[in-house]
Formats: structure tokens, sequence, C-alpha cells
């Protein structure tokens, strides 16, 4: 029996998904699944292995996708 193992990783706030069907997706896809079951905000950012993601990058097995609400700076 064959399993799929790779798999990668989405946070929003609380909500942390491990999942392979992550694998392969782009950014706004990955957004767009799970809009309402990791409660991502339409207004956050999103960050790819610590670095600021785009729409189109594609996530592979290991990724860290972070979906966060930008705070204000310091002055």
């Amino acid at each position: 029996m064959s399993t799929n193992s790779a798999q990668a990783t989405l946070i929003s706030g609380y909500a942390r998904i491990d999942a392979s069907n992550l694998v392969g997706l782009s950014v706004a896809s990955a957004r767009n699944m799970y809009r309402q079951g990791a409660s991502i905000p339409a207004s956050a950012r999103a960050t790819l292995n610590g670095g600021e993601a785009a729409d189109g990058d594609i996530l592979e097995e290991g990724d860290i996708l972070v979906f966060d609400e930008p705070t204000g700076t310091k002055g």
C-alpha cells in the first residue's frame, strides 16, 4: 500500500493544517481553499518559508505557508 507522506503546512492565527493536498497548490489556491476553515482574513499577507509569497508561488513538500495580518510599524 502506497501512501503520500509529502506534506506542506498552512498556518493562520491558531489554525495549523499539515496536509498532503497542499503540495502542488498555488498560494492563491490554498488561500481560497482554506479561507473559511483556517479563518484567513481577506487582508492577510502570505509568507512562504519566512519570505514574502506571491499568489502564483507553488507549495512544495515541507513548505510552511503563513497567513497573517500586517502589523503597524513603530515610528
